[in-house]
């Protein structure tokens, strides 16, 4: 029977050493994200804005939720923008169809960046 042993561990200071560095860019690249995701929900919006403030309170912004995790979250600042993307079973909604059809280019940075890094699976 053969047998491995390990006598020195080489994994978690090359993994420390590139956490930083990962992270760093996975928030530069959500960062980046941010404007274009806004500007793609303000013009796709399906409604009449007769004030702009709905429009114009359309947002996106980056969340840092713990050390390493991310979200890209794209919102409506207007009290009544939950009765915009519900009424008439959702007709008018503007968030998840932009969070849905802009996920692709989000995943697609995120793939490059890794394989940039060389840290992809592929």
């Amino acid at each position: 029977m053969a047998r491995v042993e390990f006598t020195s561990d080489s994994l978690t200071p090359n993994i420390q050493k590139v956490m930083p560095v990962l992270s760093r860019n996975i928030y530069q690249l959500m960062r980046f994200h941010e404007p274009q995701i806004a500007a793609q929900a303000k013009t796709n919006a399906p409604w009449q804005d007769d004030t702009g403030n709905a429009r114009n309170g359309l947002a996106a912004r980056v969340v840092v939720e713990g050390k390493h995790i991310y979200s890209l979250t794209l919102y409506g600042s207007v009290k009544y923008q939950i009765w915009l993307e519900v009424r008439f079973a959702g007709k008018y909604a503007i968030i998840m169809p932009t969070v849905k059809s802009y996920y692709p280019k989000v995943i697609a940075s995120l793939t490059k960046l890794l394989e940039r890094m060389g840290v992809s699976q592929g």
